[in-house]
């Protein structure tokens, strides 16, 4: 499992995966610094102590959250995650 655990939210970036299963979107979050490294979602990453209540792993990397996307993007953003277009554009276009 990736180290990840003394990290701030401000250190994760997050998108919606709206392809991959379009009745139930996911979202993805990795930190920025593996984001940065390796230019994808870390395939070990499946604990984040700093998600907002709500959220569940689904598999690495990839989490639910218990209401709409919407709601959900908003706790992420107020609880301090980054919103990524480029890892956003990254999903979706792989998985179309």
């Amino acid at each position: 499992m990736s180290n990840n655990d003394n990290l701030k939210p401000s250190e994760y970036f997050y998108c919606v995966d709206e392809v991959n299963d379009p009745e139930n979107p996911s979202f993805c979050l990795t930190s920025k610094a593996y984001w940065d490294k390796y230019g994808h979602l870390d395939d070990c990453l499946s604990e984040i102590d700093a998600l907002p209540d709500g959220f569940y792993n689904l598999m690495e990397a990839c989490w639910e959250y218990d209401g709409s996307i919407e709601e959900g993007k908003a706790a992420l953003h107020r609880a301090g995650f980054v919103f990524s277009q480029e890892m956003h554009n990254y999903i979706n276009n792989q998985n179309s």
